[in-house]
């Protein structure tokens, strides 16, 4: 079995992100969904649709959300911390520069071998890139 990649993130002090089936299942809970079905990915992420004039898919992100972001910081935190809250998180991020945590958070999701999951019906998450 793979190892589950860890991502440095710098806020109150060096600390990782990791997402396993625990921070998977913490941020489901904290956002309401079932990450284990398309549309709870989809409501995450986004989705890809395909273009009915040319046929072309491509993929749209879902709406922007502060919320999101910080359950999703949140979430790949809990595994080196259990204690700390969603609003401790938030007060880490600064709002007018997400950009790196959104990078963290993107690069450990894409770490992990999703697109080969053991179960055919469990999807695989789409880039959490724009989840954001």
């Amino acid at each position: 079995m793979p190892e589950i990649k860890r991502v440095p993130i710098l806020r109150d002090r060096p600390r990782y992100l990791l997402y396993d089936v625990n921070a998977l299942a913490d941020l489901g809970d904290e956002l309401g969904l079932n990450l284990l079905t398309p549309g709870g990915w989809e409501a995450l992420t986004g989705k890809r649709v395909r273009d009915e004039a040319t046929g072309e898919e491509k993929f749209i992100p879902a709406e922007p959300s502060l919320k999101r972001i910080r359950a999703i910081i949140w979430a790949g935190l809990r595994h080196e911390d259990p204690a700390i809250t969603v609003r401790e998180v938030g007060a880490m991020l600064n709002p007018a520069d997400l950009g790196p945590a959104i990078q963290a958070y993107t690069e450990a999701w894409e770490a992990q071998d999703v697109t080969e999951s053991a179960d055919p019906n469990v999807p695989a998450p789409a880039s959490p890139a724009s989840a954001g």
